[in-house]
Order: C-alpha cells, then sequence, then structure tokens
C-alpha cells in the first residue's frame, strides 16, 4: 500500500494541485538533491508566470523525466535550473556540468523517454529542446509560448 501511495505521489503530488508548479517543481529539486547528492540551484523572476493546471502536470512530468536522465546517464555534480521570460515566452534552462553526449545520436535512435517529452511539450504549444557535447554536459530548454493560455483538457 505504501510503494503504490508513493509512485501515486511522484506521478501526481498533491502539492502541485494545492501549491502550483513552481513549489512542487521546488520540492522536486529538494528531493532530487538530498537523493542523488547533485546540487542544484533554481533560479527564479520576480514575478512568476502564471500555467493552467494542464501546463502544470506537463512540465512536472517533464521535469521527472528530465531529472530521472540525469541521475541515470550525465554522472553530473551541479544543476541549474533557471526560469525566465523572453519575448511573450517563458524559458525553463536546465544544464548539468555532466559528461554530455553527441546530439546526433538523437536524431538515429531517439529515446522513448525523450520521445515523450517532446510529445509532452508540444501538447502545451511549447517547444522542446537538447543542447549537448562529450565532455561539456547538457542543456535541455523547454519554451512555453503562452503560458496561461493552453486549452485545459484536464
Amino acid at each position: 500500500m505504501d510503494t503504490a501511495r508513493k509512485i501515486s505521489f511522484d506521478l501526481h503530488p498533491s502539492i502541485l494541485d494545492h501549491f502550483g508548479l513552481i513549489p512542487a517543481l521546488e520540492w522536486m529539486i529538494e528531493q532530487f538533491t538530498l537523493r542523488t547528492k547533485i546540487r542544484c540551484r533554481f533560479n527564479l523572476p520576480a514575478i512568476l508566470p502564471e500555467f493552467t493546471k494542464t501546463e502544470s502536470i506537463v512540465v512536472f512530468r517533464i521535469f521527472q523525466e528530465i531529472l530521472t536522465n540525469i541521475t541515470r546517464h550525465s554522472r553530473a555534480s551541479e544543476l541549474d535550473i533557471a526560469l525566465s521570460r523572453d519575448s511573450g515566452k517563458v524559458l525553463f534552462v536546465i544544464s548539468d556540468n555532466g559528461v554530455g553526449f553527441d546530439t546526433g545520436i538523437l536524431k538515429k535512435n531517439a529515446s522513448l523517454g525523450l520521445l515523450s517529452m517532446r510529445e509532452r511539450a508540444l501538447s502545451i504549444d511549447a517547444e522542446f529542446s537538447i543542447e549537448s557535447a562529450p565532455g561539456e554536459g547538457t542543456t535541455i530548454i523547454l519554451r512555453i509560448k503562452q503560458p496561461g493560455s493552453s486549452i485545459e483538457t484536464i
């Protein structure tokens, strides 16, 4: 029963419904740091954007997948996450100092996790991109075109 409860909470924690996306991401990052010992910095603007419920769930799940991939593959010791606005878009930029990889491999063999992150991003009219090179870490950028305007489907 405890395992089922933990899985349910990890997929959709009540903090997301009660406090919103940013506190849920802060909680997730804190748990990630405790579990992995990877040092994380989360830089937020003074005024936070508003997200719909659908956007919040999608971004939360994309972050879960990103943090899982960092844990499994990056061998990073530091992670920087920045939330900012640029020309009406909201940007989440997630950068690690890990081993990096050749992004050309993604064009040939896209992983299921990567495909699901891209599909999730498209579902809220967002763009998802990855920049990386061997030995140079990885940067992931999620651009939400008009936050708060996604059609609610939930």
